[in-house]
């Protein structure tokens, strides 16, 4: 068998395994904010705030990340609701979001990274269309399960950070000197 048709029959394989559902790149979905900084994916599995998934997001969108909570939890998270629909989805926080934060969307197995940076304060976002975490295989989005919230963990300045040590030096030296006398 030709080289070519195998990759076509293994991708076929992957479609059908995946119950007809095909990942799509992230820059298929539209979003209504010019906050959007960055997107990956699509890329197999679900969310869930994993230790892999933070180093997943660090390597992508550099810095590291904390977990928020997901849509699917009891009460939402930190969303109004569970959005679970397949076009124009309005995604509403419960607290207004400001800096940079980054939107995980699951669908059907398969998920995408929405990086944003903003010093506005944002109450939602508006997704004018969701094909790019995961399709039918006639091009149509598959509804979304739910989405995740991470944020940009706050990284002290350099600057800070020598202040500290010199503050903790200063403090052995003061206590050295108190065990002397």
């Amino acid at each position: 068998m030709k080289p070519a048709v195998q990759r076509l029959l293994a991708a076929a394989a992957v479609v059908l395994a995946a119950g007809g559902v095909r990942a799509e790149s992230c820059s298929d979905t539209n979003v209504a904010t010019p906050f959007l900084t960055g997107c990956a994916g699509s890329f197999a599995g679900t969310l869930s705030g994993a230790p892999a998934e933070l180093a997943t997001l660090e390597s992508l969108f550099g810095g590291p990340y904390l977990f928020v909570g997901s849509s699917n939890e009891a009460d939402f998270g930190p969303f109004t609701a569970n959005p679970q629909v397949a076009f124009n989805l309005n995604l509403s926080f419960d607290l207004p979001e400001t800096g940079v934060f980054v939107l995980g969307l699951v669908s059907n197995g398969q998920h995408s990274f929405y990086r944003f940076n903003t010093k506005r304060r944002i109450g939602g976002l508006d997704f004018d269309s969701l094909e790019g975490v995961a399709t039918t295989p006639q091009g149509n989005p598959v509804p979304l399960d739910y989405a995740v919230l991470y944020r940009a963990a706050a990284v002290p300045e350099p600057t800070t950070s020598a202040m500290l040590a010199a503050g903790a030096l200063a403090l052995l030296g003061w206590r050295r000197r108190l065990r002397r006398e």
